[in-house]
C-alpha cells in the first residue's frame, strides 16, 4: 500500500493588497497531487511569523519522516499542529508517521481529525480505509472507498481497492464489476487484471481468467500473481495423476 504525505510549500505572493498561500500534496514519489490555493488579507506580523514557525517544523518533520525516524517525525508534527491546529494535512502526515512506526491506534485517530476537518481528503480516506481492511472492518472500508470513487471517480485504484473488499466479503460479482471499472480508467492496471483474474476463477469462468492473467505478464512478464494463476488453471485442466 503506498503511503502519501503531504509537505508544505508555503509561497507568499504579493498581489493587490492580497496574499496567496500556496499549499502542494506530493505523494511519496514526489509528484504533485493536489495544490490548493487560499486567498486571505494581508497577514499581520504575528500571522507571517506563524507560518514560518510552521513551515520550519513542517520542514523537520518532512526530514525526520524521510530518514525513516517516524516517531521524532510525529513528535514534530505535532510541533507544526501548534501553528495549524485546522490544517487536515497535519493530521494527515502525523497520522502516516504513526502508521509506519506501527501505532495504528493513533494512526487512525489522526485520519479520523484530518477528515473532520476536510472530509474530501482522498489520500486520508484511502489510508484510513486501509486500516479498516486489516483490522477486519470492510463495512467501514468499502464506505471510505466507495466516498474515495465519489469524490475522484476517474481513480482506478480506488475501485481496486473497493473490489478487493468485495471479494473478502465473497461478493465476487461486486468485485468483477469494480476491477471492469477500475481497467475502463487504466487498462494496463496489473492489479485491476490479476485480481479480476481470480474473480473470475472463482466465477468458474476460467478462459476470462487466463485472459487477464495473460494480459498482466505482457506488461509485467515476472508477476507472481498472474503466473500462479495460469498455474492453477492448468492444474485445473491437466491435474497431475501419480502412477499407480
Amino acid at each position: 500500500m503506498s503511503i502519501w504525505r503531504a509537505s508544505w510549500s508555503l509561497e507568499a505572493r504579493r498581489r493587490k493588497g492580497a496574499t496567496i498561500l500556496a499549499i502542494l500534496m506530493v505523494s511519496v514519489s514526489g509528484s504533485t497531487e493536489a495544490a490548493l490555493a487560499l486567498e486571505r488579507q494581508e497577514p499581520s506580523e504575528e500571522e507571517e511569523q506563524r507560518d514560518r514557525n510552521a513551515q520550519f517544523f513542517a520542514d523537520a518533520a518532512k526530514r525526520a519522516f524521510d530518514a525513516g525516524h517516524f516517531a521524532e517525525a510525529a513528535a514534530t508534527y505535532s510541533r507544526v499542529l501548534r501553528f495549524k491546529p485546522g490544517d487536515a494535512r497535519v493530521y494527515f502526515n502525523r497520522g502516516n508517521a504513526y502508521r509506519k512506526e506501527g501505532d495504528i491506534a493513533r494512526a487512525l485517530q489522526d485520519y479520523n481529525d484530518a477528515l473532520v476537518r476536510d472530509p474530501a481528503l482522498l489520500v486520508a480516506l484511502i489510508n484510513r480505509a486501509a486500516i479498516y481492511v486489516n483490522s477486519g472492518q470492510f463495512d467501514d472500508a468499502l464506505s471510505d472507498y466507495s466516498r474515495a470513487i465519489a469524490i475522484k471517480p476517474e481513480d482506478a485504484n480506488a475501485y481496486v481497492r473497493r473490489g478487493i473488499v468485495y471479494m473478502r466479503l465473497n461478493q465476487v460479482v461486486k468485485g468483477v464489476e469494480d476491477f471492469s471499472a477500475a481497467l475502463e480508467r487504466d487498462p494496463s492496471s496489473a492489479s485491476a487484471l490479476s485480481e479480476r483474474g481470480y474473480a473470475y476463477l472463482k466465477l468458474g469462468q476460467t478462459g476470462q481468467a487466463l485472459t487477464d492473467f495473460q494480459r498482466v505478464l505482457l506488461v509485467q512478464p515476472s508477476n507472481q500473481r498472474a503466473i500462479e494463476g495460469i498455474a492453477k488453471i492448468r492444474w485445473s485442466i491437466f491435474p497431475f495423476r501419480s502412477s499407480q
